[in-house]
């Protein structure tokens, strides 16, 4: 048996987030102690509340509003370093994990050794397809004569049959103690995305593995609206994408692009603005 410490962070999502810990604490896990350590930030919608009618046990962190998913999750994190808990698991607040999908991340860990990470499969809801999970890194070489001037890098979610991943989204992760020591928490770089994928890099460097659960754990459809809205620059939204946590700061892409995106780092992001552009 295993104490789990749950990372989630939640901002007026009130009715997500207690279904979320209602499937967690009733039928996720039959095997091992949950202790959960939510990141409430500063919700006007009475998330807290709600939470800690349904769930005394729950330890709810006050945030500051601006906290935004990764901040969230690293302040979140940093609380249940005082766990001592065996392993830590990252869940979103709108995901509902299916019955024993913890049972079976520690079965599938504990059947690969002690430096794996282990990320849950999110099916869409309308077919067999992932949402979320594992990512593979694809390159592909572009080239002019004999010789490649270019190799494009794109990652693509891990299918079903496929085991070992390049990293990963943080919708569902289950991640050993050791590596807290061996890779750190999730990175202060980043204010709202990115911080999941950057953690897998981070994570294969240090020499862990990252391996998906083949069963999926939730369904969840994919965000395409808030993907749409972060991978077009236009006039309008110009301030969103250089400025909004939610946007593509600059910042956070400087620091994503020169750590796991060599060779030709500089190109490749500037090109990641480039192809952004629309006219309208």
């Amino acid at each position: 048996m295993y104490k789990i410490a749950v990372i989630i962070t939640s901002f007026n999502r009130r009715d997500l987030t207690v279904k979320c810990l209602d499937a967690l604490l009733n039928g996720a896990t039959v095997k091992h102690d949950i202790d959960v350590y939510l990141m409430d930030d500063a919700s006007t919608d009475g998330t807290a509340e709600a939470v800690l009618a349904r769930f005394p046990d729950v330890n709810v962190i006050q945030g500051s509003g601006d906290l935004y998913w990764n901040r969230g999750m690293r302040r979140a994190w940093e609380a249940a370093l005082a766990a001592n808990a065996g392993f830590y698991l990252w869940l979103n607040d709108d995901t509902v994990l299916r019955s024993g999908a913890v049972d079976d991340m520690i079965d599938l860990h504990e059947a690969l050794g002690p430096k794996t990470i282990i990320c849950g499969r999110i099916r869409n809801s309308g077919d067999a397809t992932a949402s979320y999970g594992g990512l593979l890194v694809q390159k592909a070489h572009v080239r002019f004569g004999p010789a490649p001037v270019w190799t494009s890098i794109r990652t693509t979610p891990a299918g079903e049959e496929d085991l070992y991943c390049d990293t990963m989204n943080g919708n569902c992760v289950l991640i050993p103690s050791s590596a807290t020591f061996d890779i750190g928490l999730i990175s202060e770089h980043y204010w709202h995305s990115e911080g999941d994928t950057d953690y897998g890099y981070r994570a294969t460097n240090a020499g862990y593995r990252i391996a998906q659960l083949k069963n999926p754990v939730a369904e969840g459809d994919f965000n395409t609206a808030f993907d749409e809205k972060r991978t077009r620059l236009t006039l309008k939204n110009w301030k969103f994408i250089f400025f909004h946590p939610k946007g593509r700061r600059p910042a956070e892409s400087y620091h994503f692009y020169r750590q796991h995106l060599k060779p030709m780092w500089q190109a490749r992001l500037i090109w990641s603005y480039l192809r952004m552009l629309r006219i309208r």
